[in-house]
């Protein structure tokens, strides 16, 4: 097909309206896909907010009292970190059953229980006694009322 014009401006007129047109397609699509991308992430935002607050800002104005869960609660020492939060569970009068493969646990021990006035059993294990370990927990030393914190 060919298209006979006597001056440049009417073709530039037919392409510029044609190209224009697309123009106008293209961009509302790129409208619609960021206004759908921007209420996804908005609601991604509002439940995670929500999730937020049901976790922290609830269990602030609900305290519960982790000696409710149980008399005795597990924690497998390891590293400093385990200390510490064998320290943070003695301080709310929880019994301790301490697990390490290290002998630095007798210590801790004696000092969880003269410190804070609980009772404090330990298991220490080697590496290849780790099955046999968590048999004599479960079966000997938690009974009924035992919470396991990890």
């Amino acid at each position: 097909m060919a298209l006979y014009v006597d001056s440049f401006q009417p073709l530039l007129k037919i392409i510029s309206d044609e190209i224009s047109i697309k123009h106008n397609i293209v961009l509302k699509g790129l409208a619609l896909f960021g206004l759908f991308y921007v209420t996804k992430k908005s609601a991604q935002l509002g439940y995670e907010l929500i999730s937020s607050f049901k976790t922290y800002a609830v269990s602030r104005i609900f305290k519960k009292s982790l000696k409710e869960s149980g008399d005795w609660a597990v924690v497998i020492i390891c590293d400093e970190l385990g200390s510490e939060f064998a320290y943070l569970l003695a301080e709310q009068e929880i019994n301790l059953i301490l697990i390490d493969h290290h002998p630095r646990i007798h210590e801790l021990q004696i000092t969880l229980e003269n410190r804070f006035k609980i009772k404090c059993e330990k298991i220490l294990f080697s590496t290849s006694d780790v099955q046999l370990a968590a048999h004599d927990l479960v079966v000997h030393s938690m009974g009924k009322n035992c919470c396991a914190l990890g």
